[in-house]
């Protein structure tokens, strides 16, 4: 945040409620408590306080998406699912132009069944040369973790459960952990036949594992 002349410190705020209290000149670096939707900071002096400066840290949130198993043999029935800052979308996996765009593929043939998703650099043929990948299933609903796991806990394909929580790591330049991938959650609303119902939770901030809901 950019500093404050005469300030005699800055006050931190966690979602609106005020977490810490910092004082020093120059660049300070301070580890927040996390996590959190919004982080504020304010200058004061004496009894004084500024406007707060403001970085936030919302997901984008997809109440619901329907995708489909690749086995579905309607073409209006998408497989892919694309995460960007605006929310998820759902993708046909035939279409050429939609192939840079996907970051998973639900499949439910073969070794994917009944029902998983999918890298698209893991899936065959070759989507495009992401390598993302699906924490294991997590405890507990979709509200009640807010940090996707660390890394060492992704596999680039997972079976998925209806009602299961899953935790993305997006490395879409395929190149390890770095401060340009993003993270984000997943709820299996529910799975029939072919059909998958979907809601996300995207974090825009890249390099951050904060996705904290409602």
């Amino acid at each position: 945040w950019p500093a404050v002349t005469d300030a005699d410190g800055y006050y931190i705020y966690l979602d609106g409620k005020r977490d810490t209290t910092i004082t020093g000149t120059g660049t300070i670096t301070f580890d927040v408590a996390g996590p959190a939707k919004k982080v504020e900071v304010s200058a004061y002096n004496g009894s004084e306080e500024s406007e707060k400066w403001t970085l936030d840290l919302t997901p984008a949130y997809t109440p619901t998406l329907t995708l489909y198993g690749a086995s579905d043999p309607s073409p209006d029935h998408p497989s892919g699912l694309e995460l960007k800052d605006e929310g998820a979308v759902a993708l046909a996996i035939g279409v050429a132009e939609n192939k840079p765009r996907i970051d998973f593929v639900f499949d439910d043939r073969g070794g994917y069944a009944p029902m998983s998703m999918v890298s698209p650099d893991e899936y065959t043929p070759q989507i495009n040369s992401k390598e993302n990948a699906i924490s294991d299933i997590a405890s507990g609903g979709f509200d009640d973790n807010d940090i996707a796991p660390a890394l060492g806990n992704y596999l680039t394909w997972r079976n998925i459960a209806q009602g299961g929580v899953y935790y993305l790591w997006l490395d879409r330049n395929a190149n390890g952990y770095s401060t340009d991938d993003n993270f984000a959650k997943i709820q299996i609303v529910s799975i029939s036949g072919t059909q998958v119902d979907v809601k996300v939770a995207y974090q825009k901030e890249k390099g951050l594992r904060w996705v904290v809901t409602p």
